[in-house]
């Protein structure tokens, strides 16, 4: 799982969205109490790769439902600072919304 997880992270860090979803979704197939966690990574990779195959909506809604998912989490969880990298999704979100440019967030471990 580490190995896995770590190359999620790292794909996601170089916008390679769709490898990152696919390097998660083996872990999350087998998952115990981190299956939403990683539900919601996923999610957030989906919605960066909806964003880049401009379909903003989808994004949106996935985006938003990624971090919801996340956001039961304590502040620091499996490694990443989840409670920062909540709001740097949210910012991003409401620049989509907005149809402004934004700098895609990374995962930052602890």
């Amino acid at each position: 799982m580490d190995e896995l997880f770590r190359q999620g992270i790292e794909h996601f860090n170089s916008r390679q969205f769709f490898e990152a979803h696919n390097s998660w979704e083996k872990i999350w197939l087998n998952a115990g109490k981190e299956k939403k966690f990683l539900q919601g990574l996923i999610q957030i990779a989906v919605g960066y790769y909806h964003y880049l195959h401009l379909n903003n909506e989808g994004a949106m809604m996935l985006l938003e439902k990624g971090s919801t998912y996340i956001s039961v989490y304590p502040e620091k969880y499996m490694n990443i600072r989840v409670a920062e990298f909540i709001k740097k999704i949210r910012v991003t979100t409401e620049k989509i919304k907005e149809k402004k440019k934004f700098e895609f967030p990374s995962i930052k471990q602890c």
